[in-house]
């Protein structure tokens, strides 16, 4: 079975963007929060169903929201490098190991 880490980074990328919905909306951070589970989970069983961006690295989108989560596949799990806007620069994170 697989698993997942989060690079330390991530981890604070995680928390601006829900903190940054809870408050425009309360109930939309957890909302947030779901839906990266969600991803997190199919990731998990499905570690290669997301388009590569290099060599290494896959992308996969957060449910409904503009995020994206980067993302390598490991030996037994998958390696979380960042969650961040769609907009943001191009390679964002590409550089985080």
């Amino acid at each position: 079975m697989r698993g997942f880490r989060l690079h330390l980074l991530a981890q604070d990328d995680l928390q601006e963007a829900a903190s940054y919905y809870e408050k425009e909306r309360p109930g939309v951070g957890s909302r947030f929060l779901v839906e990266f589970e969600r991803v997190i989970e199919r990731l998990v069983s499905h570690p290669e169903s997301s388009p590569r961006v290099s060599r290494h690295l896959r992308m996969a989108r957060v449910g409904t929201f503009p995020y994206n989560v980067l993302y390598r596949v490991e030996d037994d799990h998958i390696f979380v490098l960042a969650v961040f806007h769609q907009r943001r620069r191009p390679g964002f994170g590409h550089d985080r190991h």
